[in-house]
């Protein structure tokens, strides 16, 4: 992993979205923050909606080989969240979603049941779960490992 911060905070209001889930690809993947695309901002700029976000992420990330899974967990606290996450995937870097001290949703890098860095610029880590009500698992999977060529989705 190579530990880097995110370029922009979520200040939608300003028109300036968040790329946290940027700076963790490119911390996974060891490449430069720049070298991947800002999905959210994308997104937004040319579709008008953060909706299409995702889409943009898993067409990148199936072009350079991988894909992006995720499980919502339900979960009264940060630590029992953490926890299954350890019970689960144990020597996997996750990534792990929730609301941060910002109060927006935020995504950091965990591993073993901890998290083991934050790109966000204050280091503003995980407080509780988010907007949607739940803490969110994910991880990036290479394509040998999905059972299908890529090809649609």
């Amino acid at each position: 992993m190579k530990k880097q911060k995110q370029l922009y905070r979520h200040q939608p209001e300003s028109g300036i979205y968040g790329d946290c889930m940027r700076a963790t690809i490119a911390c996974l993947l060891e490449l430069p923050i720049e070298s991947v695309p800002h999905f959210l901002q994308e997104s937004v700029d040319k579709f008008g909606r953060e909706e299409k976000a995702f889409a943009l992420q898993s067409e990148w990330l199936g072009a350079v080989g991988y894909k992006y899974v995720e499980f919502p967990i339900s979960s009264p606290s940060v630590r029992e969240a953490l926890d299954w996450s350890y019970v689960y995937a144990r020597g996997v870097y996750l990534l792990f979603t929730g609301m941060s001290k910002n109060l927006v949703d935020h995504v950091v890098i965990i591993l073993n049941g901890d998290i083991v860095w934050d790109t966000a610029i204050d280091d503003s880590g995980v407080q509780g779960p988010g907007t949607d009500g739940y803490y969110r698992i994910g991880m990036l999977i290479g394509k040998e490992f999905t059972g299908h060529d890529g090809a649609g989705g």
